[in-house]
């Protein structure tokens, strides 16, 4: 009987310790969505994730699914509908999260960025893996630390440095895509909204850790605004 005690109570140990193990694997999952980086931590270990709340309900994206970078020209005249300063070029990447496929959907977050920016043809390099592009030579030059606006007028005239932001909205089982860029221009619309780059930072291996954080009035289809607040982002820019 002895014997069989001390068994039931190694058991029970065992069975405490796995729990605790779990719950805190558990536990840290969320917070790598959640919260900033611990300085300490290894950079280049970390995962690609964002997340967004709209009408207080949480949408995770923990799986980024695309990435992209491009020319366009710039500084279109609206009255001819020509560019007309062949001298200057707009350059823009772009990065893309979703959720990764689970039995619950209700918090499936999407969401695509773009970093947009003109510059002068003689601030350009062409790139060594895509030679059609033209890009900065530095590209701590095109995420530098601070506030950011969003733009009205990409690939439309491209006039505008800033931000394109486009999040999903999940009610029920329908899903809505929705726009810092209101098909009509308004420049008022984000008048109360913030981007912000809180940390560009080399790993070691030539790439970067961007952190950002945002909050942002976005429209649907219909041009009804939506507000999308906590938003946090972190990705590795190449």
């Amino acid at each position: 009987m002895k014997t069989l005690f001390l068994h039931n109570r190694a058991v029970l140990a065992l069975f405490v310790l796995a729990s605790a193990i779990f719950v805190s694997c558990e536990k840290h999952e969320i917070d790598a969505i959640q919260k900033p980086i611990d300085p300490q931590a290894g950079l280049a270990s970390l995962k690609d994730s964002a997340s967004y709340t709209i009408n207080g309900k949480r949408y995770v994206c923990d799986d980024r699914h695309m990435s992209g970078r491009g020319n366009i020209a710039a500084n279109r005249d609206s009255a001819t509908g020509l560019f007309l300063q062949s001298d200057t070029m707009l350059y823009y990447t772009a990065c893309g999260f979703g959720k990764q496929q689970d039995a619950d959907r209700s918090d499936d977050g999407r969401l695509t960025i773009y970093f947009i920016r003109k510059y002068a043809k003689n601030q350009l390099v062409t790139s060594a893996s895509v030679p059609a592009l033209l890009q900065p030579e530095n590209l701590a030059d095109h995420y530098k630390l601070g506030q950011y606006r969003y733009t009205f007028d990409f690939k439309q005239d491209n006039r505008q440095n800033g931000i394109n932001l486009t999040v999903r909205k999940v009610n029920g089982n329908e899903a809505e895509d929705m726009s810092t860029q209101p098909f009509v221009k308004a420049s008022h619309s984000q008048d109360n909204s913030t981007f912000a780059i809180t940390r560009f930072e080399p790993i070691g291996d030539g790439s970067y850790l961007l952190e950002a954080k945002f909050t942002a009035n976005v429209f649907d289809a219909n041009q009804t605004p939506t507000r999308v607040e906590n938003g946090y982002m972190r990705f590795r820019v190449y």
